[in-house]
């Protein structure tokens, strides 16, 4: 029997069809064309605009490695200097007491160069002839108890004169000490300024990166509402955790009594303050202090450190529990020099002024909450200091 027709007209119908279908596909109509188009380039969008966020979250990251190392360097900084201050001070006493000690000694030397000179000028044998010289026996003993005093006494000041020299030359080898110390503390100051610098090239170009992958106002506003969130959950999370017991410990008086009293965290002026807006209709829960950098950030009340860490868009933060729910934060910190769980007292020194969160300028992010709501700082601040820091007082 004869297969090969059958196979042959099956094969050609497969090629026909399949003819039809190419032809078929190359006059598909225009719009269908235009969707493909349209499709491939959302998923190109897409797989852009998701490698844009991946990169920003690594910056974001990235920045926050930078500006805690900052942070660290900044601490140590801010460190030596108490020692250069306190090694400075203990090298000037030091000298002073030297030089006391030198007076001593000259007045000493020359009391005995004088005992000296009138023993050479009563001569080598000086008792025997004091006391061959007494025509009166009765006074005989008083003679010798007089020599006996002046003896002594030109023996005495011969002894301190040697105890003058040994503590100088003791204390001159506490001065050598003291200014290799000095010294040392010197070198480590300008090696770490070194690396402070490094650090803050290297964030920088973080920076910079950051703000090429933000374009718009509307990516700007969304990042900004994302770092609200962030510190409102961190001051809520804090809420939950605050102690009802804390109070001044000098009169036992509670935050709230010092409401228009509490000095100023640092000494600036107020460049953005509570209620103004922000990008979006945002507003500022707070009051921006520019400041020169390395200042001393101080709490504005006794309290208990409750956060100390770095935030996104705030930088180094320090968040101050002072009871019955009231909170103070200090951002935009270079360096945060006390940690979580310390207790500091008013006007102790917590913080030092910087720009991290991304801040272009140096300045002090400075709020006050009270369960959980934005406070508006100027009303508790003494509006009087300020303006004596502002004419310089």
């Amino acid at each position: 029997m004869n297969t090969a027709g059958p196979a042959l007209l099956f094969l050609s119908t497969l090629w026909i069809t399949g003819m039809s279908c190419a032809v078929a596909a190359d006059q598909a109509p225009p719009v269908q064309k235009d969707l493909h188009r349209l499709d491939s380039s959302i998923d190109a969008v897409r797989d852009a605009l998701q490698k844009a966020q991946q990169s920003q979250v690594a910056a974001e990251q990235k920045l926050k490695r930078v500006e805690e190392r900052i942070g660290r360097i900044g601490k140590k900084l801010h460190d030596i200097s108490a020692d250069l201050k306190a090694q400075q001070r203990q090298l000037s006493h030091h000298q002073e007491r030297r030089q006391a000690l030198q007076q001593e000694f000259d007045q000493n030397a020359e009391s005995l160069r004088k005992q000296v000179r009138a023993a050479y000028f009563a001569g080598r044998q000086e008792f025997v002839k004091l006391l061959f010289n007494q025509e009166n026996p009765a006074t005989l003993g008083r003679v010798l108890a007089y020599y006996d005093y002046y003896h002594q006494a030109r023996l005495n000041r011969m002894q301190q004169i040697t105890d003058k020299i040994s503590n100088i030359t003791q204390l001159e080898q506490t001065i050598q000490q003291d200014q290799d110390r000095l010294q040392n503390l010197q070198n480590g100051y300008q090696q770490e300024r070194l690396a402070l610098q490094t650090s803050q090239q290297e964030r920088t170009h973080v920076l910079g990166l950051i703000n090429r992958e933000i374009h718009t106002k509307d990516q700007q506003l969304a990042k900004l509402l994302d770092q609200k969130k962030h510190l409102e959950n961190v001051l809520t999370t804090l809420q939950n955790q605050a102690e009802d017991s804390l109070s001044d410990p000098e009169n036992g008086r509670p935050f709230a009594y010092y409401k228009g009293q509490l000095d100023w965290p640092t000494a600036g002026t107020v460049s953005q303050r509570f209620g103004s807006t922000r990008i979006g209709g945002l507003k500022w829960q707070g009051v921006v202090i520019s400041a020169e950098e390395g200042q001393e950030v101080r709490g504005v009340a006794a309290g208990r450190i409750a956060f100390a860490d770095w935030l996104p868009g705030y930088g180094m933060v320090i968040i101050v529990d002072h009871g019955k729910e009231y909170l103070s934060l200090y951002g935009y910190n270079r360096a945060l020099l006390r940690k979580k769980g310390d207790w500091v007292d008013k006007g102790e020194a917590i913080a030092v002024v910087g720009n991290s969160g991304g801040l272009g300028k140096p300045g002090l992010y400075f709020e006050i909450r009270h369960r959980s709501k934005a406070q508006n700082p100027l009303a508790w601040l003494n509006q009087h200091q300020q303006s004596r820091q502002a004419k310089g007082d």
